[in-house]
C-alpha cells in the first residue's frame, strides 16, 4: 500500500489500476481522500468471503470509478470494468517480465527498503534524481563485500594448508632418509661397503 501511496503522491483527479499484489481495500480508501480511485483485482484479502475466494473461475475486482457494474457492449457484454481494466493493464502484466531476478520478492524488499530509507533520511542525496539507483549500488555493495571478504579468508586458509603439508612432506622426507640410514649403521660392513663405493676408480 505504501507504495502506491508513494508514486501518488503528487497525484489528482486521476484513475490507479495496479495489480491484486498491491489492492487492499484500505488502500482504496486513502486514495479517495486524495481525490484519486483504483480499479484493480483482489484475492487473498481478509475482507474477501472464504465462499468467494473458493470460486476459482471467478475473478474479483475492486473499483471506486465504477458507481455501478454497467455491461459493455464492445467485448462480450462483460462488465465495463473489466473492458476498462483491459485497455489499461499492459503495464501491470509487463511488470513481472522486467524484474533483475526471477524472486519478486526480492525487488519489492529493495524498493520498499528505498522508501523507508528516504523517509528517515530525507537529505540522503537530496537533489539528485537517481537515488533508487544510488541505494540500489550500495545495497549491492553491502550484500557483496562480506562474500568476497569471505573468499579472500578461504583462499588464504587453503594456502596455508598447502604451505603445511608441503613442510610436513618434507618432514617426512627427512625423517625417513634419517631412519634409513641409522638403519645402515647397523649393518655389518654397510659402512666400508659405502666407503669402497665413493673412493672406487674407474677402471681405465
Amino acid at each position: 500500500m505504501r507504495v502506491v501511496l508513494h508514486l501518488t503522491v503528487e497525484l489528482k483527479g486521476n484513475n490507479v489500476i495496479c495489480d491484486n499484489f498491491f489492492t487492499s481495500h484500505e488502500l482504496a480508501m486513502q486514495l479517495l481522500k486524495k481525490k484519486l480511485t483504483i480499479l484493480s483485482t483482489i484475492k487473498n484479502k481478509p475482507e474477501l468471503s472464504q465462499e468467494l475466494l473458493k470460486l476459482r473461475r471467478i475473478k474479483p475486482f475492486l473499483s471506486t470509478m465504477h458507481k455501478d457494474a454497467p455491461l459493455s457492449t464492445s467485448e462480450g457484454f462483460k462488465p465495463e470494468m473489466i473492458f476498462n481494466y483491459n485497455l489499461s493493464k499492459g503495464g501491470v502484466n509487463n511488470i513481472p517480465y522486467t524484474y533483475t531476478c526471477q524472486r519478486m520478492l526480492l525487488d519489492v524488499s529493495a524498493n520498499n527498503g528505498y522508501l523507508l530509507w528516504t523517509d528517515c533520511n530525507p537529505k540522503w542525496n537530496a537533489g539528485k534524481m537517481y537515488r533508487r539507483r544510488l541505494h540500489l549500488e550500495e545495497l549491492e555493495k553491502g550484500q557483496l563485500t562480506p562474500q568476497i571478504l569471505w573468499r579472500k579468508l578461504l583462499s588464504q586458509a587453503l594456502m596455508s594448508v598447502h604451505f603445511v603439508q608441503k613442510v610436513q612432506s618434507k618432514k617426512q622426507g627427512t625423517s625417513e632418509s634419517t631412519v634409513q640410514a641409522a638403519s645402515n649403521k647397523n649393518v655389518p660392513g654397510a659402512n666400508y661397503a659405502m666407503l669402497q663405493t665413493i673412493t672406487r676408480q674407474p677402471a681405465v
